[in-house]
């Protein structure tokens, strides 16, 4: 069946498409993920305007994605947890 193999790969996402939705899944900028993961801005603003991305640097992306994701994660329990009068210090034992 041709046609479900040109189906398949017409709905299949490019490493920037899936950095998209992941980052904005995660609330992280994309922009930032570059930069985080050590991937020049220049790199991004090609991606933006259509080159594509290597395997490779899309990984490091998604992995900054993760961390960034985490970091807001943590900052956001920490804030919860001075909000509520709770000391931080307690809970790092």
């Amino acid at each position: 069946d041709n046609h479900c193999i040109s189906a398949d790969i017409a709905s299949m996402k490019s490493y920037y498409e899936t950095l998209i939705s992941t980052a904005k899944d995660a609330n992280v900028s994309l922009a930032q993920a570059f930069g985080f993961g050590g991937v020049p801005s220049s790199t991004y603003y090609r991606t933006l305007h259509g080159a594509e991305l290597r395997f490779e640097t899309a990984e490091k992306v998604m992995k900054a994605i993760e961390k960034l994701s985490a970091i807001q994660r943590h900052r956001a329990n920490l804030a919860d947890i001075r909000k509520n009068g709770g000391n931080p210090r307690k809970f790092a034992k």
